[in-house]
């Protein structure tokens, strides 16, 4: 029998703010097995226009949903702004303490079943030439389940740890516990749903995978690192400079998730002045009080909340990235930081393929100690930093950057299209 080939059939759903499934579109796309993308808003040629005049041009909310586009043809989009407009009005409230996070859950939950219900419709005028509904987590619900009645094959994107266990993880810094536990009914439930409910599971890290054979789904898991988009890219032929006073770059959410208490602990008691530590990111006004004792100090600069272009520069001008998580799915700030040569400290649970001393310092989650050895270890070692430094650079120009996760992407499928089809 003769095999069907891929041709413009595969209908992905990326959901609110999401720009790796957004790569993915694209990367199948250049292939094309694309048949669209479903997203709450992904901006057109018109939309870049505008953004770019000079008035716009600085905004950064503007630059940051240009970087969602990332070349997909505007006959691709299908987009859905009622539901992230919805959205991003509930965070705002709860931001603004308007409500209380009962409401918040609930708001999420129907912004969720919005997206869901909109997909449902797309899939059900569609549906004859759709043959796999590549979903996020979250974001399936009932669009998920009329597809399986229409034989499509369901692949649910997943970026982070189980959702049930992430809380634990946080609070226990970043153990696993003893026994599997039980599900909130929250608004996670919608993601816990979809990861039971498809006939595939795509993650973006081993540890992911580990999170979710741990709480017991058994069902076929694949994995595959995203690694860094074109624009975190640099070439084989970078030259890093490296500063005589050491810059440790950390980027991301300020929050008890991401290891930062344990960052502020760390420098109490680091004696050396020969670094300075450079903190990009958002944070909420209960954390800026929580970590005060950090941002107090001398060698810490915050910067901000950065995009993409201003992310980049800091960090090709810093030596070492610092990113001690609790729990995640796979950083992308990690391959970022790896792709501009820099030196990382992490944990295991970042998700990332950092190996120990070859390009990086692994260290123990929720562990102050080992965050002032790896620093100290680094400062005082530019010989180790710059060997790092080229191991990262060529292991992300030769393994991890978009166009390898788009191979592997494609293979996934060629995979799935040889065994189903």
């Amino acid at each position: 029998m003769k095999k069907l080939k891929l041709k413009r059939n595969i209908l992905v759903s990326s959901g609110y703010k999401n720009i790796h499934i957004n790569n993915q579109a694209y990367e199948l796309q250049k292939t094309n097995k694309l048949f669209s993308i479903i997203s709450g808003y992904i901006p057109k040629k018109n939309y870049i226009f505008f953004s770019k005049l000079p008035f716009l041009s600085k905004r950064k909310i503007l630059n940051r949903i240009v970087e969602r586009k990332n070349n997909i043809n505007d006959n691709k989009i299908i987009n859905f702004l009622l539901g992230e407009v919805f959205f991003n009005i509930s965070l705002i409230f709860y931001q603004k303490k308007i409500i209380n996070y009962r409401y918040l859950d609930r708001l999420i939950k129907y912004s969720l079943n919005l997206f869901s219900n909109f997909a449902k419709k797309i899939i059900l005028k569609h549906h004859n030439k759709i043959k796999y509904y590549h979903f996020r987590s979250g974001y399936g619900g009932v669009s998920l389940n009329y597809a399986k009645t229409k034989n499509i094959y369901t692949i649910c994107d997943h970026t982070i740890a189980h959702p049930d266990i992430v809380q634990y993880m946080i609070d226990n810094k970043g153990k696993y516990p003893n026994k599997k536990i039980l599900s909130k009914n929250n608004w996670w439930r919608n993601v816990t749903n979809d990861l039971n409910n498809s006939d595939h599971i795509l993650v973006n890290s081993h540890f992911v995978k580990k999170t979710l054979e741990f709480m017991g789904i058994k069902k076929k898991i694949d994995v595959i690192y995203t690694g860094v988009n074109k624009f975190f890219e640099t070439k084989k032929s970078f030259k890093k400079r490296f500063n005589k006073k050491k810059k440790i770059l950390y980027a991301g959410g300020i929050t008890q998730r991401k290891g930062i208490y344990f960052i502020q602990e760390a420098l109490k008691k680091i004696k050396n002045n020969n670094f300075e530590l450079r903190i990009a990111g958002s944070i909420s006004n209960y954390d800026k009080k929580k970590y005060e004792l950090l941002f107090k100090d001398t060698r810490v600069k915050y910067l901000g909340n950065l995009n993409a272009k201003e992310l980049k520069v800091e960090y090709k001008n810093s030596d070492i990235f610092l990113f001690p998580s609790l729990v995640e799915g796979s950083a992308k700030v990690i391959f970022e930081a790896m792709s501009s040569g820099c030196a990382i400290i992490t944990t295991p649970n970042s998700g990332s393929i950092v190996k120990n001393k070859k390009n990086g310092i692994l260290i123990e989650t929720g562990n102050s100690s080992q965050i002032i050895k790896a620093i100290n270890k680094l400062i005082n070692n530019e010989k180790l930093i710059k060997i790092i430094s080229k191991n990262n650079i060529k292991i992300i120009n030769e393994k991890y950057k978009q166009s390898d996760y788009g191979k592997k992407l494609n293979n996934f499928y060629n995979k799935l299209n040889e065994q189903f089809f």
